[in-house]
C-alpha cells in the first residue's frame, strides 16, 4: 500500500510503502490462539474435567476470558486491516467474525430469575466489563435449559469460528504454511476429543454397570419403594 505525506511548509510530497503483512499475520496468529486454542481448550476443560471440581470452573473461566481478550484483539487489528488492504474482500469473513464474537456476549451474560438464591459468576470478558453473570442454581427449573443454551452456543461459536478461520487465511492467500498449521491444530483438538469421549464413556458405562448391580441387591433386601435418589446405595 502506497501513502502520500504532504509537507505544506516546504511544498513536497512524499511517498511511502507501508506493507501490511506484518499487521496479517499478527491478526491471523492471535484468532488462531484465541478461537482456535484457547476457547476449545476451554470448552474441552468444561465437558471432561467435571470431577475435578470446582477448579475445573476457574480454569474454564480463566481460559474463556484469555481466549476472548485474544478475539477482541485480533477483531482490532482485523478492523485496520481492512482499512489498508483494499484489493481483498474481507466482507464475508468480518462479518461472520464479529457475529461469532458477540453471539458469545449474549451466550455469556444471559440473565435468568428465579425465586430461588442464584449465583453470581463472571464468565467472560464482556460480562467482566459490564454485568455479572446471573446463574441459576443446580437445583434451579431453569437450569438444564441455561446449560443446553450456554453449550450449544458456545459449541457452534467454536464451529463457526473453525470456518471463519480458514476464510481468513484463503482471503489473506496464506497459503499450504498457514492451512496446514491450522490443520494440525484442529486434527490434535480431534483426537484428544475422540480419547477424552470415549474414556468418559467407558466410565460411565461402568458405573452404570456397578449400579445395575447395587440396585438388584438393594431390590431384594429393601422396600422397592425408596426414593430414586437413594436407590443403589449401601
Amino acid at each position: 500500500m502506497t501513502s502520500v505525506k504532504f509537507n505544506y511548509v516546504a511544498g513536497t510530497t512524499t511517498s511511502t510503502y507501508s506493507d501490511p503483512t506484518t499487521l496479517r499475520r499478527s491478526h491471523g496468529i492471535i484468532n488462531i490462539f484465541g478461537w482456535g486454542i484457547l476457547l476449545p481448550v476451554g470448552a474441552i476443560v468444561a465437558r471432561y474435567c467435571k470431577p475435578w471440581d470446582p477448579a475445573w470452573f476457574y480454569i474454564h473461566v480463566s481460559l474463556q476470558v484469555m481466549g476472548y481478550i485474544l478475539v477482541v484483539v485480533a477483531l482490532v487489528l482485523g478492523n485496520s486491516l481492512a482499512g489498508k488492504v483494499q484489493d481483498v474482500d474481507f466482507g464475508t469473513h468480518r462479518a461472520l467474525g464479529i457475529f461469532v464474537l458477540f453471539s458469545q456476549l449474549y451466550s455469556g451474560s444471559l440473565l435468568y430469575f428465579e425465586k430461588c438464591e442464584i449465583e453470581m459468576k463472571i464468565t467472560t470478558l464482556f460480562v467482566q466489563l459490564t454485568a455479572l453473570l446471573l446463574r441459576p442454581k443446580k437445583d434451579a427449573k431453569v437450569r438444564r435449559y441455561w446449560n443446553f443454551y450456554h453449550h450449544w452456543a458456545g459449541r457452534t461459536a467454536l464451529v463457526i469460528a473453525a470456518v471463519n478461520v480458514y476464510l481468513g487465511i484463503d482471503a489473506a492467500n496464506g497459503g499450504k504454511k498457514w492451512t496446514g498449521s491450522y490443520r494440525l491444530v484442529l486434527a490434535i483438538e480431534v483426537v484428544v476429543i475422540l480419547v477424552l469421549e470415549v474414556l468418559s464413556c467407558i466410565n460411565r458405562s461402568g458405573d452404570d454397570d456397578s449400579g445395575l448391580q447395587l440396585e438388584g441387591n438393594f431390590h431384594s433386601n429393601y422396600n422397592s419403594g425408596a426414593p430414586p435418589s437413594y436407590r443403589g446405595q449401601v
